[in-house]
Parts: C-alpha cells; structure tokens; sequence
C-alpha cells in the first residue's frame, strides 16, 4: 500500500508539474505577442525605440509610451506627456468609481476632494494625498475635468496628473485592441490636458505623514499572526476535550471583533484610499480575534484549574515525532476518551515516547479546567493510585 501511495503522490506532481510549465510557456507566449504587437503599433505612429519604450510625437508634443507587464498575464499601455512644473507632488489619479468607493464614502471612512461639478464628481474617484487646495486647483478647470473624462471614456481606467511634477499619465488595459489611431486620439487629449493645467502653486506641496491607517493594517496582520500561534501553542499545551472552550473563546473573540471596528474606522478614516485599509484590517481582525480568544480561553482554563485532576482510562492508538531546524517534539494519539470520537493528538516528552507503544494501554490526566471545561494535562503508565 505504501508503495502504491507513493507511485499515485509522484504522478500527481509530475501532472502538476507539467500542468505548471504548460501555463508557464502560454503566458511567455502571450507576453511575447503582446511586445510585438507593441513593436508594430510603434512602427505604425513612426515612434523610436529607447529600451522598450516608444518616444512618438503627435500634434507636435511629445510622448512616451510602455507597455508594463503586471502579474496574472495582466498588461496595460502607459502614455506619458510632458506638463509644465518641476517640484514633484504626489499624483492625483483619477479612475472611474466604484461600489467600493461608494460604500467607503457612505460610512464616512473614505474622504474624497470634491469639484463642485456635480457630473463629474458622480462618474470618477479622485485618489490623492495631495492637499485639498492642490486637487481643486488642478481639477477646477473644466477643461481638464473634459479631458479626462474623455480619456475614461475612451477606455482608459486611469488618468494620474502629477502637478508640478513634469508629467501626465493615462493607463489602459493591454488586452484591448492596439489602435494607432486611438493613441494618437489619447495623446491628443494628455496634450490638451497639460495646456490646461494651471501653474503649479508656489504653496508647500509635501502632505502631512500619515501613519495612523498604515500602522493599524500592520498592527491587524500582525494579531492575525499571533492568533493563529496563541491557538496552536494553548492546544498543545492545554488540549480541551470537546469543543466549549474553543467555541466559547471565538464567541469572545468575534464580539471583541465587532467592538474594535469601529475604532479601526475612526483610526483609518479620512483619506481616499481609508476603506481599502479598513478592508484590510476588517479581514485580518476577523482571523485574528477570534483565534486570539479560543487559545486565550483555553490557555486560563488550563493555567488557572487549581483542582487535583481526573484519572481515565485510554489507549495508544499511534504515535510520531516532528523535526525541525533545532528541535524534535513528540506526540501520541490516544482513543477511548469521552466525548472524543476521533483520535487525540497529545504531545509527550521523549523518555515517555520511547516506553510507550501502539496499543497500550495508559491512564490520562484530566484537568476539570477553571472555567468547568476539562482538558488533556498529561500521561501515565500506573493507575494515578498515588492520588
């Protein structure tokens, strides 16, 4: 049987290997015909080749174009355009809107800068940490609101303005149709939209650092991590019969969930991109606090039984061993116990591994836990008549 395990386990990962190197060669070759279709649309606007990107000129401005290759197969063409300025701020994107945006906003946790043109504040989403008096400077000439909404329009899923900073961008998805005469049309709208911009403000540009979101989505991701590490450690080493404690614990864990929100909210709150790290947090707690509470609630019931434990009766079913870099832990699984209709894995020192074998019989000690739910303390060899 063992034999016939392994032959199965290593033609499943020769399928899976195969399968791995077959999607491996069609995204290279997806790839490699999407640069040369790049190659032909340079040809084809007379652009000139500088390191895989096309210098072109069209309505006697200049432009860059590239093509950025993104995970999954995902490719967009990136068109640059000159704009006047040379003190870079941060970039105002501008991309349609979604319903993610739209919930952000209506909980009040995403803050978005508004035009006051009540059209195009309803079709995008403005995203920036640029100051508030920068956003409405730069997107206050309707001009430039036209622009970009024709981009948008043109099927380009964002337009980023960097004010001051030398330069436009607009980014469209590469799996579309490559149309010279479409680009030449988008470089026409970038270059009308750098005329229109208006002169950068002489103002301070550098926003305020902002670490408040930033922190609580490392602070959410990092319980999460101790969530899972509390659970397995409290397990090991105060295993509970039946499944109370951890239910129990999780219970806890979910309604102290439900409290921490909306402090996360207030915490994050305030700029555009505040519901995606909201988002963040709100998974990572939800993984966290409740595996924070089940090991916490059964790590107290453990550490706090101050009551003599119970004697009963089990049997070896198996035992086994893990190796790490620098250590080796030992555990059995042991049947017969109430409440325990699978085997239970119990971790044993070595001495005790070694004089124990498949089969035997044992007795268990079990603690009546501090808060009633009984758990797994240790293994004997004599009948616990000491007690």
């Amino acid at each position: 049987m063992l034999a016939v395990a392994l032959v199965l386990c290593l033609c499943l990962a020769a399928v899976l290997v195969l399968v791995l190197l077959g999607l491996g060669r069609k995204q290279d070759a997806e790839r490699a015909e999407l640069d040369r279709r790049f190659l032909a649309l340079g040809q084809a606007l007379g652009a000139e080749n500088e390191g895989g990107a096309l210098r072109v000129t069209a309505q006697g401005q200049p432009f860059v174009l590239r093509l950025r290759h993104g995970r999954a197969g995902r490719a967009e063409v990136e068109i640059e355009a000159a704009a006047g300025g040379a003190s870079a701020r941060p970039p105002i994107v501008i991309r349609r809107e979604t319903s993610l945006d739209m919930l952000g906003k209506k909980l009040r946790i995403n803050r978005e800068v508004q035009t006051g043109d009540a059209t195009f504040d309803a079709a995008v989403y403005v995203e920036s940490d640029a100051p508030d008096f920068d956003v409405q400077r730069v997107l206050g000439e309707a001009r430039v609101r036209e622009r970009v909404l024709a981009l948008l329009d043109a099927g380009f899923s964002a337009v980023a303005i960097h004010d001051g900073g030398g330069k436009l961008l607009a980014v469209r998805d590469a799996g579309e149709r490559f149309d010279a005469d479409a680009l030449r049309g988008a470089c026409g709208e970038l270059g009308a939209i750098a005329e229109a911009l208006p002169t950068p403000s002489a103002r301070p540009h550098a926003p305020p650092l902002w670490l408040a979101g930033p922190i609580a989505a490392v602070v959410s991701a990092v319980l999460a991590f101790v969530g899972f590490y509390l659970l397995s450690w409290a397990r090991g080493a105060y295993y509970p019969l039946g499944s109370s404690a951890t239910i129990m614990g999780a219970a806890l864990g979910l309604v102290a969930w439900l409290c921490t929100l909306p402090l996360v909210g207030v915490l994050v709150r305030g700029r555009s991109v505040s519901f995606r790290l909201f988002g963040a947090c709100f998974c990572f707690l939800l993984l966290g606090m409740p595996l924070s509470g089940a090991g916490t609630a059964i790590a107290m019931n453990g550490r706090m039984d101050a009551d003599l434990p119970a004697c009963l009766g089990a049997r070896v079913a198996s035992k086994g061993s893990r190796t790490y870099k620098t250590s080796t832990s030992y555990f059995v699984h042991l049947t017969g116990l109430p409440g325990e209709s699978a085997p239970v894995e119990l971790p044993v020192q070595r001495d005790v591994f070694t004089s124990l074998h498949e089969g035997q019989d044992v007795f268990v000690e079990v603690g009546q836990g501090r808060f009633g739910w009984e758990w797994l303390k240790g293994i004997r060899l004599d009948d616990c008549g000491g007690w």
